[in-house]
């Protein structure tokens, strides 16, 4: 199933519900989409762990849009909490091979920088030499000259 598919199916069965939990659904439902395609998971892929369209408003239809009394039993708490989890760890692996690229290439700019800078102190440890013997030549100028 493609996400288009599944969120129309979404949409179609949230019509009888009011707009700001149907709008609330549907962007929770987006966002998810986002983040596993972002880790790079097939729309297919994603659709399955969302589960059956028609379970969930089913449960929504039976606990919704009724101004009754909340009953938690009919809640499969162990299926949301299984899928919950799922998406934080997707979400931790994603920020976890990020920070590894982001430390990879922070160290080869602290790499460079350093051979820099012991370039520049050694250029200027050769110019004070220079210096002191009373040479004003620059120390590029003097290499494979040195006298034997």
């Amino acid at each position: 199933m493609t996400k288009v598919e599944y969120m129309a199916q979404l949409k179609s069965g949230l019509c009888g519900f009011d707009k700001e939990i149907r709008d609330e659904i549907i962007s929770d439902y987006e966002e998810h989409f986002d983040e596993g395609i972002a880790l790079g998971k097939s729309e297919d892929e994603i659709c399955k762990e969302l589960g059956s369209v028609e379970e969930l408003i089913n449960e929504l239809k039976e606990i919704g849009n009724k101004k009754k009394a909340f009953d938690f039993s009919s809640i499969d708490f162990d299926k949301y909490a299984e899928k919950f989890a799922k998406t934080l760890g997707s979400i931790g692996a994603a920020v976890y091979r990020g920070a590894g690229t982001v430390a990879d290439k922070a160290d080869g700019v602290v790499q460079e920088a350093t051979a820099f800078a012991k370039m520049v102190a050694k250029g200027f440890e050769e110019s004070m030499e220079a210096h002191k013997a009373g040479t004003a030549e620059k120390p590029a100028e003097n290499e494979g000259n040195e006298q034997q």
